[in-house]
């Protein structure tokens, strides 16, 4: 089994958020099995295949900044980027800090796309289609309090879009309704205090129009 480079600092003795992160990059190698390569190692078909050695590739190609420090990686199967890992890469970092992970499928975002604050706390979490939002789509306070959730069907902004105070209360609800195969309107929102007390209610129709909440 082979490991990046930067797996190889300070595994022992890591906080668990840390560790968690050592696991996702370790992981794609347990499962490839092959030593990762220089992205600027590979080349393109004229098919859009990325080709080592004169064969698709299959495996992980990474890059550094002019500092020598991980910017990012890139898992391929079949010579296709199935997945890609960003990275803060700070000039000071000699354990990489993962910032962004994104399934891929066919150059687009495709599955899960996650992201991390500097501190190795989850900071937002989404659903993609053929590049488009579509499900549900979460961000958290770095203290790990939900702060916004909404849902998309292939990007458009439908149903619940909700917001969270830092200290998990409810502060902002609105509500998004699909006129086209490409459009939403905003068709209520409801403003609460802390204290889960409402300051204000609106709604509209699809027009725009104002209209009774009840």
């Amino acid at each position: 089994m082979f490991l990046t480079k930067p797996t190889f600092y300070y595994i022992i003795g890591l906080n668990n958020e840390m560790k968690k992160i050592l696991f996702l990059l370790m992981f794609p190698i347990l499962c490839f099995g092959q030593k990762p390569i220089l992205f600027d190692s590979l080349t393109v078909s004229n098919e859009g295949i990325f080709m080592y050695n004169q064969q698709p590739f299959n495996g992980i190609a990474f890059a550094n900044n002019k500092s020598g420090v991980l910017l990012y990686e890139k898992d391929f199967e079949n010579g296709k980027e199935i997945k890609n890992r960003n990275y803060y890469a700070a000039i000071t970092d000699s354990t990489p800090h993962l910032k962004f992970e994104t399934q891929i499928k066919d150059g687009k975002r495709n599955g899960l796309r996650k992201g991390w604050y500097y501190s190795g706390k989850l900071k937002f979490e989404g659903h993609f289609k053929k590049g488009w939002n579509n499900g549900s789509y979460k961000n958290w306070y770095e203290n790990g309090n939900l702060e916004k959730e909404s849902f998309f069907e292939m990007g458009v902004k439908v149903g619940s879009y909700k917001n969270w105070s830092s200290s998990g209360k409810l502060i902002k609800d609105r509500y998004y309704q699909k006129t086209t195969p490409t459009s939403s309107k905003l068709v209520k929102r409801v403003k609460y205090l802390e204290s889960g007390e409402i300051i204000s209610k609106e709604c509209w129709d699809t027009e725009g129009k104002n209209i009774s909440c009840d």
